[in-house]
């Protein structure tokens, strides 16, 4: 089953995770620790689709230099990562080195990071079974 999330590092992580529950919108899990590494992913009313909210090292520092939240790309929940990485590779999608010769193997799933020309990631990823 596919489905899509929008993955969005916010300047101020804790102000969108309540201004989104606000909205009514559904926590659906948290990973990492406060500080360090951090998502909170969200239900949104679209069939299918959520949007997580991620804050580390890295989006600190997009964010801060931007000076606004910043739409870190999307993220495609796959049924087959091996196929996704095929598909990328005979797309002629720029495939990015965590997966450039097969899928990575990722603490939440197996892993194919492609860019587009303009830039924009795209995550085709294929959660553990057990979720």
């Amino acid at each position: 089953m596919a489905s899509l999330e929008i993955v969005v590092y916010p300047r101020e992580l804790d102000s969108a995770e309540v201004a989104l529950t606000r909205l009514g919108w559904e926590v659906l899990e948290r990973g990492g620790e406060a500080g360090s590494s951090y998502s909170v992913s969200f239900r949104i009313p679209c069939d299918g689709a959520t949007l997580e909210l991620v804050d580390h090292e890295t989006s600190r520092s997009l964010t801060e230099s931007s000076g606004h939240d910043i739409i870190a790309g999307l993220a495609l929940r796959v049924d087959d990562a091996d196929a996704a990485w095929q598909a990328a590779r005979s797309a002629g999608l720029r495939l990015d080195p965590v997966s450039e010769s097969a899928p990575s193997e990722e603490t939440w799933g197996r892993l194919v990071r492609v860019w587009t020309a303009g830039g924009l990631r795209i995550d085709f990823v294929q959660r553990p079974t057990s979720e």
